[in-house]
C-alpha cells in the first residue's frame, strides 16, 4: 500500500468499525435507532474531515456503511419467531423464558420480535395450552380483539370464531379492546365474541382441563357446522355435512382416538345418519 493511499484505507477501516459497532437493543426502538444512524454518521464525517481528504464521494462511503449495518440490526430484530400446526398436527414447544405451549391443529402462533428481552408478547390464532413461567415480565397473548395477561400460571385459550380462555391454575386477567375485563381463577373460565361482547366468569371441570389433551371433545350448544369443523382439524378428515344439518345445536362430551368413534356418537346427537364414501364422511339426516 502507498503512504498516499494509507489515509483512505485507514478511512475506509475506521468507517467499517463504526458500522459494525452499532448497538443491538434488547427491544427494537425504532427513534433510538434513528439517533445511533445519525450519531455515528456524524462520527464518520468527523474522522475523515478531521484527516484533512473529506470528499462527497467518501461521504457517500460513510453513509452507506453506516445505513448497512443499521438495516442489518433491524433485519436482526424484526424477524418475529412463528409456530404453525397442521390438520392433524399438535406441536408442543419450550419458549425461551421457560414456557412451554401445546399448539392444537390449524393454530398460529407469533412470538414478537424480543421475546424474553423486554418482553413476553405473543399473537394466537387458533387454539393453545399454555404452562408460563413465572416472572417480572407478564406474559401477554393478543387473541381476536382481546388481551390476555398472566405472571404465572397454566390456562388454555381459543381464538377462532370467538375467544375463550379456561384457567387450570394461577390467574389470568382476560380484557378487551372496549375496556372489558375479567380476572379469571383456577377453575373458571370466559369467553369474548363481536355479538356478545365479554361473558361473566363460569366455571370449568379443572380435572380433566383441558378436554382436548385429555382425547374428550366437549360441545355446549353449537352448531354441528362448527363442530364438525373441529373434528376436520384435529384428525386431518373431510367431513361431508347436509346443509339442512349445519345449524343443528349439539351438547356432550365425545371420546375417541379416531373420527370414525365420534361421528357415530355426534350424528345420534342431531338424529342423524353417517357413512364413509373413500376418504370422506358423510352426516345426513
Amino acid at each position: 500500500m502507498t503512504e498516499e493511499r494509507r489515509p483512505d484505507w485507514e478511512a475506509e477501516q475506521r468507517i467499517s468499525e463504526i458500522a459494525a459497532g452499532l448497538p443491538l437493543p434488547e427491544t427494537p426502538d425504532l427513534n433510538l435507532q434513528l439517533s445511533a444512524i445519525n450519531r455515528k454518521i456524524a462520527e464518520a464525517e468527523s474522522v475523515v474531515a478531521r484527516r484533512g481528504f473529506f470528499t462527497m464521494p467518501r461521504l457517500g462511503f460513510a453513509m452507506a456503511a453506516v445505513l448497512i449495518g443499521a438495516l442489518l440490526i433491524f433485519w436482526r430484530q424484526g424477524q418475529p419467531l412463528i409456530f404453525e400446526t397442521q390438520p392433524g398436527q399438535v406441536l408442543t414447544k419450550t419458549l425461551a423464558d421457560g414456557s412451554s405451549v401445546d399448539l392444537r391443529a390449524g393454530s398460529h402462533l407469533v412470538l414478537l420480535p424480543g421475546f424474553n428481552k423486554g418482553h413476553r408478547n405473543l399473537e394466537l390464532e387458533g387454539e393453545a395450552f399454555f404452562h408460563v413461567e413465572k416472572s417480572d415480565q407478564p406474559f401477554r397473548i393478543q387473541a381476536g380483539g382481546t388481551l390476555i395477561t398472566v405472571l404465572g400460571t397454566q390456562f388454555n385459550v381459543v381464538a377462532r370464531d370467538k375467544v375463550v380462555v379456561g384457567v387450570s391454575e394461577g390467574r389470568v386477567r382476560f380484557s378487551t379492546q372496549a375496556g372489558e375485563e375479567v380476572v379469571l381463577t383456577a377453575g373458571m373460565e370466559a369467553s369474548f365474541s363481536a355479538q356478545l361482547g365479554l361473558t361473566e366468569p363460569a366455571t370449568i371441570p379443572v380435572d380433566n382441563f383441558p378436554a382436548w389433551k385429555q382425547g374428550v371433545f366437549v360441545f355446549q350448544n353449537e352448531p354441528l357446522a362448527l363442530v364438525c369443523a373441529e373434528l376436520e382439524r384435529h384428525f386431518a378428515i373431510h367431513i361431508q355435512l347436509d346443509a339442512t344439518l349445519s345449524q343443528k345445536r349439539v351438547t356432550g362430551r365425545l371420546r375417541g382416538t379416531t373420527p370414525e368413534e365420534l361421528v357415530g356418537p355426534l350424528s345420534a346427537l342431531v338424529s342423524a345418519q353417517w357413512r364413509q364414501e373413500g376418504k370422506s364422511l358423510i352426516i345426513e339426516p
